[in-house]
């Protein structure tokens, strides 16, 4: 998206909540953001019967949700202990993704050598292998992303406990922390549905401390059911249902949408000279497992505004 040049207009907002987050609960019409506004999707289309479901303006209702979330608040002597065990526990995690991760980078290294093989044949890659290597790669990627979980339930942690200066109310967690939230028809929050990763935390702190939602002034259903509250077998539900719902601003939303992420980030090595593409794919290797953040936010690949990227 280009940029806007000069002070931002002031209606030109982010919302906090992807379109389908947001439902009223008696009709189960989903809310779109339009034009500053939180409105009834099929109201917009023309389709809509509910007469007196309301619009809501931005950031209102974020900053209604965040007082909310607001009134959860952990002792931070439990805190630290919680943080502290998460700590033990990700001795073993991290063994188990060094394990898997080497046996990828040893087949992602036997494509590469297969591809620097194939220049000197050929001058050129071909798409076989290139898609072997991408296939590989995002490989990589999944099995290191328990690693960077670890990081953000450690902030979110930190933000309920207020270690720091962060409040769980702030940033994204208002709106990466729910899948759905349902509402009456005039706004009012009724129930709520957790993301993944906070549906963890918030059983995990439960257990700690039994009375920890009894201030929360909606209902949270559909809560998962894990086999251990342990964080390596907790990581392990998550990889074995492929991350999904894990976060709302997550490319594992689907595996759809995964794979059109991943070929996004990978499309412009095409566009490189065939030594070139050598030398991304190697970085990529090892980048991926000593920073598994770099996916997504797309720092080891070549940006260029003309491609289709």
């Amino acid at each position: 998206m280009p940029r806007l040049k000069g002070k931002y207009p002031k209606l030109y907002q982010m919302p906090s909540f992807n379109n389908g987050q947001l439902v009223f609960l008696q009709s189960n019409h989903s809310l779109t953001f339009i034009n500053g506004y939180y409105r009834c999707s099929l109201r917009q289309k023309g389709k809509c019967n509910v007469a007196d479901e309301l619009s809501f303006k931005y950031p209102v209702f974020e900053r209604r949700l965040s007082r909310a979330i607001q009134s959860l608040k952990l002792d931070e002597e439990i805190g630290r202990n919680i943080f502290y065990e998460w700590d033990r526990q990700a001795i073993d995690l991290r063994k188990q993704i060094e394990k898997d991760a080497d046996c990828i980078m040893q087949d992602m290294e036997a494509t590469i050598l297969v591809m620097k093989q194939e220049i000197k044949k050929t001058k050129k890659i071909s798409m076989r292998n290139t898609k072997e290597a991408r296939e590989r790669y995002g490989k990589l990627v999944k099995i290191t992303f328990p690693s960077l979980m670890h990081g953000f339930l450690s902030d979110l942690l930190k933000g309920l406990t207020a270690i720091g200066k962060t409040r769980i109310g702030d940033g994204l967690f208002v709106s990466a922390g729910f899948e759905k939230v349902y509402l009456s028809k005039e706004g009012k929050i009724l129930k709520v549905k957790l993301q993944g990763m906070n549906d963890y935390l918030f059983q995990y702190v439960e257990r700690k401390k039994p009375d920890f939602l009894k201030n929360l002034p909606f209902e949270i259903i559909e809560k998962i059911h894990f086999p251990s509250l342990n964080l390596l077998d907790a990581m392990n539900f998550f990889r074995n249902n492929n991350y999904k719902n894990v976060l709302s601003y997550s490319p594992f939303t689907s595996e759809c949408v995964f794979q059109k992420q991943l070929k996004k980030q990978t499309d412009s090595i095409k566009q490189l000279p065939p030594l070139e593409q050598i030398k991304m794919w190697e970085t990529l290797k090892d980048i991926t497992w000593q920073s598994p953040h770099v996916f997504f936010s797309g720092l080891a690949i070549p940006y260029d505004e003309n491609s289709s990227m």
